[in-house]
């Protein structure tokens, strides 16, 4: 299989997982357009495929099945557990090229992340937080923002401005990889302005570990966290940001970087 797909796909820069950890360890690490999957082995397949969407590094990449049947509804999601698109096994290599070259140009255009940093973007930031504010599922909600930032990119340009922006997406990534966990998401809502949603239990850690790696990058600037939690039940998502800007604002009264959170400390 994995040699008919490189045939079909010779003219894309194209590298290969033989197993689900793998996959997702490569779509971490590469940050793929379009990740093609082997489904014909469906238990195989939706690991695969939940690896990926469980990191909210991976959660919006494109993917494309190799399924040996046709959908039973006619439609890719319901048949096929989320993804994207799918050629049924044997295939032309005309065909998977074209499906896949139309998922890159599909996922260019609607792809709703930080064009900066690589996070999700406003727009899914706000729908993942309704989600989870709908679900009842209890959350913590880290409002992370630097300090005195326009006055740096005033003195410095946007380019340094946008070198520390990075450096706050970094540390994010960092402080999250120690959790690990599927409860953790990570979006970038413009500015110097992010969100992170995380278990609870993790909150202090979290927030602590942000703090840390980015202080360490010595940018010449400081941040501000507010943390809060959902503590569980529906939860209006307007009211839930709004208690963490609040939070926000209590760290930033304090000198150095440092973040505030009620019970969540």
């Amino acid at each position: 299989m994995r040699s008919a797909v490189r045939r079909a796909l010779d003219r894309f820069a194209v590298v290969e997982a033989a197993d689900e950890v793998t996959t997702s360890a490569l779509a971490v690490a590469c940050r793929p357009d379009v990740i093609v999957v082997d489904a014909t082995d469906a238990a195989r397949a939706g690991r695969a495929l939940a690896g990926v969407r469980n990191d909210f590094r991976t959660v919006l990449t494109t993917t494309v099945y190799i399924v040996d049947r046709l959908p039973v509804d006619g439609g890719v999601n319901g048949a096929f557990g989320g993804a994207d698109d799918y050629v049924v096994c044997p295939f032309a290599d005309e065909e998977l090229a074209a499906r896949v070259d139309v998922s890159v140009r599909r996922s260019e255009s609607r792809r709703g992340v930080n064009p900066l940093t690589g996070l999700p973007g406003n727009t899914v930031v706000r729908e993942e937080i309704a989600r989870r504010a709908a679900s009842g599922e209890p959350f913590a909600f880290l409002y992370v923002d630097l300090d005195d930032f326009k006055a740096l990119n005033d003195r410095f340009g946007f380019a340094r401005g946008d070198d520390v922006i990075r450096t706050v997406a970094g540390s994010i990534v960092r402080a999250l990889e120690t959790v690990s966990g599927p409860g953790c998401f990570a979006g970038h809502v413009g500015g110097d302005d992010f969100v992170v949603l995380a278990p609870p239990e993790d909150a202090e850690d979290v927030a602590a570990g942000i703090i840390r790696c980015f202080d360490a990058e010595l940018t010449g600037c400081t941040m501000s966290i507010g943390v809060v939690s959902s503590g569980g039940g529906a939860e209006d998502p307007l009211r839930l940001t709004e208690r963490a800007a609040a939070a926000k604002a209590a760290a930033k009264r304090r000198a150095g970087s440092s973040w505030d959170g009620g019970t969540a400390r």
